[in-house]
């Protein structure tokens, strides 16, 4: 299990088994591939930056990786493309001028593991930090930003901070002690949003994940209707929905 699969089966695990387990709905739209641009520059230019030393890459590094790495045509071609690539410049730039992070680089798209109760556990952690005495996880994302209170509480962040604390080549840089969301696509007046894990939520965490493995092992797939069902992807297979009442799974 990974923690975004994990949040995809909270949300709704009727969604979640059609999606990840009957491979319904998961054509990747713009958005999806916007997501993996971003990360895949980010992952090139700031590997290369922690290699050399450096707290982080620089804008115009950033801009020429995302020359070398935009899939021309993906995004529907000419004047899409072209959109697509300014917004790509200016999540970039608004980073780069904005860099929330205090600390300095311990890795960049480090692989976390973990083993509970027989199921393992893995996710990508895009950032990690040194500040002072203590590690920080960081997860970049290219939405809008979400409420302090879904941060606080997020199963993908307290999954980061559980995963590193086991993981001795990241605990022996310090005492894991914080996990935070970017949001490089939301600039505030000299910054940019940021959300944060609340540590006190991590034993809430460890039982969500316990429950969603047991709910994914015995099998239950009951839907939970919601604001997200407007744009959900598998609706008409859904037993929630009106137009998906007579599908079955």
């Amino acid at each position: 299990l990974s923690p975004s699969r994990a949040a995809g089966y909270e949300r709704c695990p009727r969604t979640y088994v059609l999606e990840q387990g009957l491979g319904i709905g998961t054509e990747p739209g713009n958005h999806m591939r916007f997501g993996t641009l971003i990360h895949s520059v980010l992952e090139i230019v700031e590997k290369a930056a922690a290699d050399r030393g450096d707290r982080h890459a620089t804008v115009e590094e950033a801009f020429a990786a995302l020359e070398d790495e935009f899939p021309t045509g993906s995004f529907g071609g000419g004047a899409y493309d072209a959109a697509w690539l300014e917004r790509a410049r200016t999540v970039l730039e608004n980073l780069y001028a904005l860099w929330p992070g205090s600390g300095d680089p311990i890795g960049a798209e480090v692989a976390l593991r973990l083993d509970r109760d027989g199921v393992l556990w893995s996710g990508r952690a895009d950032r990690i930090e040194r500040r002072g005495d203590s590690v920080a996880i960081v997860d970049y994302k290219t939405g809008l930003a979400v409420g302090r209170d879904e941060a606080a509480s997020s199963i993908q962040l307290g999954f980061y901070m559980i995963a590193a604390r086991d993981d001795p080549a990241i605990a022996g840089h310090g005492h894991v002690s914080e996990a935070e969301m970017w949001f490089p696509r939301q600039p505030l007046k000299r910054s940019i949003a940021t959300r944060s894990f609340d540590p006190s939520e991590i034993p809430s965490v460890e039982d969500r994940m316990s429950a969603v493995a047991a709910g994914i092992r015995s099998e239950s797939w009951t839907p939970i209707p919601g604001e997200a069902c407007e744009r959900c992807r598998v609706r008409i297979l859904c037993p929630a929905m009106p137009e998906g009442r007579e599908a079955f799974v």
